[in-house]
């Protein structure tokens, strides 16, 4: 696998400390050198090797991601979407690292593997397995559903973004502007029958995140932080 397999695209709001400079130099330091585009509500980022679409007026959440996932659909040929928030930074040679993550696995079973394993999803996980702590590994949390929070760095299969876009009970929840987008997304994968992959260790931490939300005052919550970050793939 190539990074012309993967595209990459990037959403990105109001945060009380900014975030994306921060985190386009991580994706760059871990081997990311394609285009990425980035999809902007309220701010005007700056980076080289980026795409700007500043989003007026603006979308909020889901259909900020969506607009992202559409995106990379129709202007790439890219077999894999990844779609980032603007507060993860990377592991150590995290490009190579999913591009082998990327070749093992099946597109057509495949809803999305994330990038971030947040204590509200592991534990469940753990649970399930009766394994604590979790091998490293992809671990499958579609049992969970629409209860999966932190959508911090969802990589999809072109298939599934396709068929997910085209829900219709999806396409509904994203016109009455539904909020989590981690839950709507995750959900309307796994009632399709698709796996939610998590991979361990993670490659992204969500620490330019924490008490930095562009959602709440209160910044993260603790079950959005994680146990399986190392800094290295």
């Amino acid at each position: 696998m190539t990074a012309a397999d993967l595209a990459i695209a990037i959403t990105t709001a109001p945060r009380v400390r900014e975030t994306f400079t921060a985190s386009l130099a991580s994706l760059r330091q871990a081997g990311f050198d394609q285009t990425v585009r980035v999809f902007a509500d309220k701010v005007n980022p700056q980076g080289e090797g980026c795409e700007i679409t500043r989003n007026d007026p603006p979308l909020d959440g889901i259909k900020n991601w969506v607009k992202a996932c559409q995106t990379l659909l129709e202007e790439t040929q890219a077999q894999w979407l990844m779609i980032l928030e603007d507060d993860v930074t990377w592991a150590n040679g995290a490009a190579e690292a999913l591009y082998r993550d990327l070749e093992s696995l099946d597109p057509d079973t495949t809803g999305y593997l994330s990038l971030y394993l947040c204590k509200q999803v592991s534990r469940h996980i753990q649970r399930e397995k009766h394994l604590r702590p979790l091998p490293r590994g992809m671990h499958n949390a579609a049992t969970m559903g629409g209860r999966c929070w932190g959508s911090q760095a969802y990589v999809l299969p072109r298939q599934a973004a396709k068929v997910l876009l085209a829900d219709g009970i999806f396409r509904k929840m994203v016109q009455v502007r539904w909020k989590n987008r981690d839950l709507l997304v995750s959900g309307t994968l796994s009632r399709l029958g698709l796996k939610l992959l998590y991979r361990v260790p993670c490659l992204v931490n969500h620490e330019l995140g924490s008490a930095n939300s562009s959602l709440t005052k209160k910044g993260v919550m603790p079950d959005l932080l994680t146990e399986y970050w190392t800094g290295e793939p």
